[in-house]
């Protein structure tokens, strides 16, 4: 309604299933699996339970029905060792089980007009490889309400807004896609680690 030529959101080939699994006493920290071109990691989250994702190459953008989620990721999981057999082998009926192929969003700037302004993900949806989406949304907050604090004016207060957070949002949302456009391609390991970890620096900033 605000932007009518507004680009839409783009598909990148890859899907992520997530898990809240039982979590075995072993598992007392963040843990990354690699199978080709897919990743699973797994987190505590409590002492009973920890959040288990996995990326899937999925080119086409398949729907997947509810009642093939616990087959498919059986089938997924059996490559690898570790601690995700015992993941594996609880899946059943009850598991909680959400899938989503990912997509990402980049509008470019301005993300506002007159006094409507888009923040989060309506302005700069991004895949989960740098974790930093829901945070980049929080900070947009943060950002316009002390640029809001600032001024009284509106509109000098949204342009110091975008002249803060455009190339912030940038830089993980194009980091994110390349990372997953390099998994699914089984690149290098070390290119992807060199990457992810130049970014997360940048954005680990005096800010």
């Amino acid at each position: 309604m605000i932007f009518p030529d507004a680009p839409k959101p783009q598909f990148t080939g890859q899907g992520c299933w997530r898990i809240v699994a039982d979590r075995p006493p072993e598992v007392d920290r963040a843990e990354i699996y690699f199978g080709g071109p897919m990743k699973l990691g797994m987190s505590p989250i409590s002492q009973e339970h920890m959040y288990v994702f996995l990326l899937e190459s999925v080119p086409g953008n398949p729907w997947f029905a509810p009642e093939t989620y616990v087959s498919h990721l059986d089938a997924l999981m059996s490559p690898f060792g570790g601690n995700v057999p015992a993941v594996r082998a609880a899946l059943g009926e009850d598991s909680q089980i959400v899938y989503r192929p990912l997509e990402w969003l980049m509008m470019p700037d301005p993300w506002y007009k007159g006094r409507v302004v888009l923040i989060g993900d309506a302005a700069h949806a991004t895949t989960p490889h740098m974790a930093s989406g829901a945070g980049l949304a929080v900070e947009d907050g943060l950002v316009l309400a002390g640029e809001l604090t600032k001024t009284g004016n509106v509109a000098t207060a949204l342009r110091n807004f975008m002249d803060r957070r455009f190339e912030r949002a940038r830089l993980v949302v194009e980091t994110s896609v390349r990372v997953g456009e390099m998994e699914m391609a089984n690149s290098d390991r070390a290119q992807q680690t060199v990457m992810l970890a130049s970014a997360t620096k940048a954005l680990a900033q005096p800010y």
